[in-house]
């Protein structure tokens, strides 16, 4: 809706702009339509998310890539899994050796695959699960909290969510 509270056009209720793009589905694909509602990516994705850091995590025949709002391929997709950008850094599942590690937003492999379960970064930390424990890695791959945590969250304001023996949860912080 513009600031009258007229309708501009239709759009999917659960999603929302970010980077001035906003998911557009049709046919069972997934594009990107601008705050005019004019489509600039054609539908032609199976999963697109939305955009972070310059690019958006998309799924093409069961693989995980990222393209730029031009529609660019920048990262071909070839991930089994893998998590949006943050700080500088994607998680991702090398899926034939079943591990997770990093790649930067040229598609280099920065953080080996090495860890069970990696998730995004937050105020310079990472949550990794190493054998059925979770603990934290700075940006350099280095182990800071060592794992044991039965669930780990993303820092912010300094804190970050914990749980151990899956009954206490409380919150740490970097140190």
């Amino acid at each position: 809706i513009n600031k009258k509270g007229e309708i501009k056009f239709p759009a999917s209720p659960l999603s929302s702009f970010s980077e001035g793009l906003v998911k557009d589905e049709k046919d069972e694909l997934t594009g990107y339509i601008n705050t005019e509602g004019d489509i600039v990516i054609e539908p032609q994705f199976d999963i697109a998310l939305p955009f972070k850091e310059g690019l958006a995590l998309v799924k093409v025949d069961e693989k995980w890539g990222y393209i730029n709002p031009k529609g660019e391929m920048i990262i071909e997709p070839q991930f089994g899994d893998a998590d949006s950008f943050s700080e500088g850094f994607a998680s991702v599942d090398v899926d034939d050796l079943g591990l997770w590690g990093y790649i930067n937003p040229e598609g280099q492999m920065v953080i080996d695959p090495q860890f069970d379960y990696a998730i995004e970064f937050s105020e310079g930390l990472a949550a990794v699960k190493v054998d059925e424990k979770w603990g934290y890695i700075n940006s350099q791959g280095n182990i800071v909290i060592e794992p044991q945590f039965d669930y780990a969250g993303n820092f912010s304001n300094g804190l970050a969510k914990v749980s151990v023996n899956d009954q206490f949860s409380g919150y740490i912080n970097p140190e």
